[in-house]
């Protein structure tokens, strides 16, 4: 029996949170499209500007899914994101599971196991070799970009270029490549040790890998460095899947993984009865269902068009000035601007490779 349509404003009202007290204009429409015709859509994207209130979207999709019996993994790309939709869940009164490596807890685990609980955690928790929390009815990608280098990495075989066995196993392949052909400038540096730092890395063409692609699964196999336990874990995964991989060779290291990742073999992706990806710039499905490797993915559109200016403006302003981003003059100025206005504030810096920055809020009284 197919499950009743929610409605999505009366469930908020129920948690009489006074932090999420009524949904936006564009919650209100992607909800309601979502409860019309995408309940049981397997994959589903939802593409919202930032700071729009993609993580009350989807925890108010988790609720409704936990009360039909379903059990709900919210991922996240990091342990500090998986900290804040945990936050963000308890301002609107809904129970969460968070997980994170070697902190699982039985009562948690339970809860979530049980749909009494949306479980939280970051992408590697949930897809890595041996699980601890079971595969979920309903995964959320939060920033679902960041989902591909987890699902990628656990068929991904690296050799860093290091001393002992690694370094030989490198540079055996780069042998390989340098032998076939002249192609890749950079490598013969790589393979002498001698690349200068920030030496762009060389991708090896289908035919080109082809072409080495047998000495180059003896040497992997013959090499000392494929004893290490990380190697021989995945090295199975792709050893008779070599021609379907993609092989990047790097200054510092071989990647060989594959084109499209294997992903639907993974019980966590796979048995899910839905997986809905959220992110404020999600590109095409096909480039989407290409990052993720799973199947054909809808992209979730609104019934008609927000009401104009219902997301507010956003401005980015560069200071032609020689003082810094963060100096008290510029803060005072901005947030200046920020008040007459009403709305938020983000100030950022950069100097030799590091970054800060400096977040404000302001609301007209």
């Amino acid at each position: 029996m197919a499950p009743s349509s929610p409605d999505f404003s009366e469930r908020l009202a129920a948690f009489a949170s006074p932090s999420f007290p009524v949904l936006r204009p564009g919650q209100e429409l992607i909800l309601a499209e979502y409860a019309a015709r995408h309940l049981d859509t397997l994959d589903l994207a939802i593409e919202m500007p930032t700071g729009e209130g993609k993580t009350l979207l989807a925890l108010l999709i988790a609720d409704w899914a936990l009360d039909q019996g379903r059990s709900v993994a919210y991922l996240t790309g990091t342990r500090q994101l998986a900290e804040r939709v945990e936050i963000e869940a308890e301002k609107l009164g809904l129970d969460v599971a968070r997980f994170a490596s070697r902190d699982y807890g039985g009562a948690k685990l339970d809860d979530y196991h049980q749909a009494n609980a949306v479980g939280v955690m970051n992408y590697w928790v949930y897809f890595n070799s041996k699980p601890v929390p079971q595969p979920a009815d309903l995964v959320i990608f939060d920033d679902a970009h960041l989902a591909e280098q987890p699902l990628s990495s656990l068929q991904t075989l690296r050799i860093p270029d290091k001393k002992g066995p690694a370094r030989d196993l490198y540079r055996a392949i780069c042998q390989l490549a340098v032998t076939r052909t002249d192609g890749y400038p950079g490598l013969p540096a790589m393979r002498n040790g001698t690349a200068a730092p920030g030496t762009p890395p060389e991708l090896l063409s289908f035919t080109d890998w082809s072409a080495i692609l047998d000495e180059a699964r003896a040497a992997i196999e013959n090499s000392e460095y494929a004893k290490e336990k990380e190697f021989k874990w995945v090295w199975p995964k792709v050893r008779d899947h070599l021609a379907r991989c993609g092989v990047l060779i790097g200054s510092t290291s071989i990647e060989i993984r594959p084109y499209h990742p294997p992903t639907a073999l993974n019980f966590g992706y796979s048995r899910a009865k839905q997986r809905i990806y959220l992110s404020a710039t999600l590109g095409t499905m096909d480039d989407l269902q290409r990052r993720i490797g799973g199947g054909p993915v809808t992209r979730l559109m609104p019934g008609k068009p927000l009401p104009l200016g219902a997301t507010g403006e956003r401005r980015f302003i560069l200071n032609p000035g020689t003082e810094q981003a963060l100096d008290d003059d510029v803060v005072t100025w901005a947030l200046e601007q920020v008040a007459a206005a009403g709305g938020r504030l983000a100030l950022f810096q950069s100097c030799g490779g590091r970054h800060s920055a400096r977040t404000f809020g302001c609301r007209r009284s």
